[in-house]
C-alpha cells in the first residue's frame, strides 16, 4: 500500500539521551531457517513483531557473541535512482584475542551468510539481514605490534537489496528468543 503523505515527527531526543553503540550481539547462520525471517510482513509501525520461534528450529539458540566495548556498528543506506532504490544494510564487529576457540567459530562464517541482531546501549535490539538475504562476514586482523595495539579480528559485512533498512525488534520478539550462555 503506497504511503499517502509525511507525519509529523519530533526526532531532536530534547531532554532525553541517545546513546550511540552496541554492548553484543546475536547471531544465526541464515540455512538455520525453516521460512524467510524477517519478511515485510513482519514489520509493522517500524520494528519486526513476529518471534522467531515459528521460523527456526525447536529448541535453536542464538548464539551471542560478547565484544569488546565501542566495537559494534550497524548502518543502513538507501541506494541507487528513483525506480530502483532498495537498502544496503551493514555491520562491524571486533572480536578480542587469539585462540583455537576463535579460529573455530571464525571457520563458521565462511561462505556462510548470517542473520545478526544488535543489542545497543539503551537496550534496544535492531536486526541486521535476513534469512533470505542474510550478511556474510570477513575477518581481517592480527597479531599488533606491541602492548598497545589491539590483538584480534574485525568483522564486516554488507548486503544489498532490502526493502527496510536496519529496524528495531520488538521486545516480544526478543523475550520469545533463546539466547545461549557465553562461558
Amino acid at each position: 500500500m503506497p504511503k499517502i503523505n509525511f507525519a509529523s515527527l519530533a526526532a531532536d531526543n530534547h531532554q532525553a539521551g541517545n546513546p550511540a553503540g552496541a554492548v553484543r550481539i546475536a547471531i544465526m547462520l541464515a540455512k538455520t531457517f525453516t521460512a524467510n525471517w524477517p519478511v515485510a510482513a513482519d514489520i509493522v509501525e517500524g520494528e519486526i513483531t513476529t518471534v522467531t520461534s515459528g521460523v527456526l528450529p525447536a529448541d535453536t539458540e542464538w548464539t551471542v557473541y560478547e565484544v569488546p566495548q565501542n566495537t559494534i556498528s550497524w548502518d543502513d543506506e538507501l541506494i541507487n535512482e528513483d525506480g530502483f532504490q532498495n537498502y544496503k544494510q551493514s555491520i562491524e564487529f571486533m572480536i578480542a584475542g587469539f585462540s583455537k576457540e576463535i579460529q573455530v567459530e571464525l571457520a563458521k562464517h565462511m561462505n556462510a551468510r548470517s542473520v545478526i541482531l544488535v543489542e545497543m546501549n539503551d537496550g534496544q535490539w535492531a536486526c541486521v539481514g535476513t534469512s533470505n538475504n542474510g550478511i556474510g562476514l570477513k575477518a581481517s586482523g592480527g597479531s599488533g605490534k606491541s602492548g598497545t595495539d589491539k590483538r584480534g579480528k574485525t568483522l564486516k559485512g554488507e548486503q544489498n537489496g532490502y526493502g527496510w533498512g536496519v529496524v528495531p525488534v520488538a521486545s516480544a520478539v526478543i523475550a520469545d528468543i533463546t539466547f545461549t550462555a557465553v562461558a
